[in-house]
């Protein structure tokens, strides 16, 4: 092969290189309509300006207090504020066709006032203070709810409502001592109601559609031999 043929060939390689550099830039639709603002130190989410067509917006791990004046457009499907400093949701507007909201280790001390939409499926509430689970109307969609390691107590969920279609309740690691204060549906599969401070269960309390129970970590419970499990329990 002469030196012009070798010229070309590397001319070629290089084309054929940035061709491929180009196309691993360009976004997929997926990522098109994500916008990612995890851990850029933003504390004032007024000027955040997310247009129509994003469908997930990442604001984890900022320092953001008030969430409140943020705006949202009705095409978001995913909403993750986790990780912040925010102490309250009650003003924040949520568009109505939010499906997953994702809140987990922040400050929030009382949910009274949100105001949830019909299409939410996940909730995550995890890693908070909260004083007030049972002021929560959950739509009837929602399908998973997480309330870990949020310093539930008897009081503070004493009237929670589960909504008809919810599949799975996180419990774990709250200060709760008895479920009689919840009202369960009859679908829930998936409870996780392990390290709390229960000293006796009412067993007769747990749903029957129950699948999923998780007990570990309830080590001061001392009637586990009157244990009645539900029918279709498949994992314990």
């Amino acid at each position: 092969m002469n030196q012009l043929s070798l010229r070309r060939a590397g001319q070629r390689s290089s084309l054929l290189a940035y061709i491929l550099i180009a196309l691993c830039l360009i976004l997929t639709p997926a990522q098109a309509r994500t916008l990612n603002l995890t851990k850029q130190k933003i504390k004032n989410v007024t000027k955040i300006k997310v247009k129509e067509g994003i469908t997930k917006l990442k604001l984890q791990r900022n320092k953001i207090r008030n969430i409140a004046p943020l705006q949202l457009p009705s095409t978001l499907k995913e909403l993750n504020i986790s990780n912040n400093k925010i102490t309250d949701l009650k003003d924040l507007q949520l568009n109505s066709n939010l499906e997953a909201l994702t809140a987990y280790s922040n400050e929030i001390t009382t949910v009274n006032g949100l105001v949830l939409p019909d299409k939410l499926q996940f909730l995550s509430l995890s890693l908070n203070d909260i004083e007030d689970v049972h002021t929560l109307n959950l739509p009837p969609d929602l399908e998973e709810l997480r309330l870990s390691q949020a310093s539930l107590t008897d009081a503070s969920i004493n009237g929670l409502v589960l909504n008809e279609n919810l599949d799975s309740l996180n419990l774990v690691l709250n200060n709760i001592t008895t479920l009689r204060g919840i009202q369960f549906n009859d679908k829930i599969k998936d409870l996780a109601i392990g390290a709390n401070d229960f000293r006796e269960i009412d067993w007769s309390l747990i749903p029957q559609s129950v699948e999923i129970l998780t007990l570990v970590g309830n080590n001061s419970v001392t009637n586990y031999e009157e244990m009645i499990l539900p029918p279709n329990l498949k994992v314990l």
